[in-house]
């Protein structure tokens, strides 16, 4: 027994005991302020971190429901480009032309006694030669054309302003200025488009332009492309003179029979229309869009086609059912807008 342990009785006397130690380890759990508020920030950094994940996979859920409705495709805005890279104009003046024989046997002749044509003024011979007819005739009297001529002939025939168009002529000048209307470079030239066109279309005769309207129609048909350039196109045609008005009906007919190979006449267009199904998954409401407004302008423009009992009831009817069979919750491209557009013709245009 060693002198410095305890006796039995100080073992047994709670007062005589020393105090317990306390551990390093006990006093380090203690929780400070600066604790508590690194506690707090972790669990918002954690529930901010939870909604984020909760919120992108409720997007990811919607993506995937509007897939299964039809992915959204990124539909082109309309333009096409007309003109290429810009060329120099060729020369329209040749001195070449002086001294060809054609023009120097003239010159040389007794009636030039009279004329008193110059040298310098030869090309405005030619060309008169060339504008009545008889510079062609002069070539195939002589069985050949000096060079000079013909690059001259050819280049003033390109280039230069004609007085006077033969109808073939006007029907090319009306679908070139038509095709100018989808160039996006031309907006503000719209205004003078407009008149050409209104100036153009009266050129014809009565008897002319029933077949060029139908010509001119079908050429626009198989030209533009089948997207939001039909509207375009349709849209900017003026309809200030009853021809115009022709116009335009006859281009979207024409147009909506392109795009129905079973359509013959107007009732199988309209009945191929109302044959289509808008709760399909396939349903294209993109074209459908196209095929409304077309449709609208076709029936709207022609006042032989709107005073058409049959023709405009089944136009109602088709128009009903687009503002009627597509839901408000339809989220397909462009569903929404064949809707409104077919309430508002509906509203505006049936009950007049």
């Amino acid at each position: 027994m060693d002198v410095n342990d305890p006796l039995n009785f100080e073992l047994e006397d709670e007062f005589l005991k020393s105090p317990p130690i306390v551990s390093n380890k006990r006093r380090k759990k203690v929780i400070g302020l600066d604790d508590i508020l690194t506690d707090l920030l972790r669990e918002q950094r954690k529930l901010k971190e939870e909604q984020n994940e909760q919120k992108k996979s409720k997007t990811k859920k919607a993506k995937k429901d509007l897939k299964d409705f039809g992915e959204e495709e990124d539909i082109p805005l309309w333009g096409v480009k007309v003109f290429a890279d810009k060329k120099a104009f060729p020369p329209l003046e040749f001195p070449e032309l002086g001294t060809c024989n054609l023009l120097q046997s003239f010159l040389n002749s007794e009636l030039n006694s009279v004329v008193e044509l110059a040298v310098e003024k030869g090309d405005n011979f030619l060309e008169g030669l060339l504008i009545n007819g008889w510079l062609p005739k002069l070539a195939f009297l002589c069985g050949h054309i000096e060079k000079p001529v013909a690059i001259w002939s050819f280049n003033t025939s390109e280039w230069s302003k004609r007085p006077v168009f033969s109808v073939v002529e006007a029907e090319e000048l009306i679908e070139i200025i038509i095709c100018l209307f989808l160039d996006r470079q031309f907006q503000g030239l719209l205004v003078l488009l407009n008149d050409f066109v209104e100036a153009i279309v009266n050129y014809f005769t009565d008897q002319e332009w029933h077949s060029s309207c139908e010509n001119i129609a079908k050429f626009i048909a198989s030209r533009v492309s089948k997207n939001l350039n039909c509207i375009q196109f349709v849209e900017c045609i003026p309809v200030a003179s009853s021809r115009c008005k022709q116009l335009k009906s006859a281009m979207v007919y024409q147009n909506l029979l392109s795009y129905f190979d079973g359509a013959h006449n107007e009732e199988d267009i309209l009945r191929l229309l109302r044959a289509i199904n808008f709760k399909d998954k396939s349903c294209d409401f993109f074209k459908m869009y196209i095929h409304l407004v077309l449709t609208e302008n076709w029936v709207l423009s022609n006042s032989l086609i709107e005073d058409n009992p049959v023709i405009y009831e089944m136009f109602c009817l088709f128009l009903r059912q687009c503002s009627s069979l597509i839901s408000a919750s339809d989220l397909r491209s462009y569903a929404s807008m064949v809707r409104h557009r077919a309430a508002y013709l509906m509203h505006f245009s049936i009950y007049k």
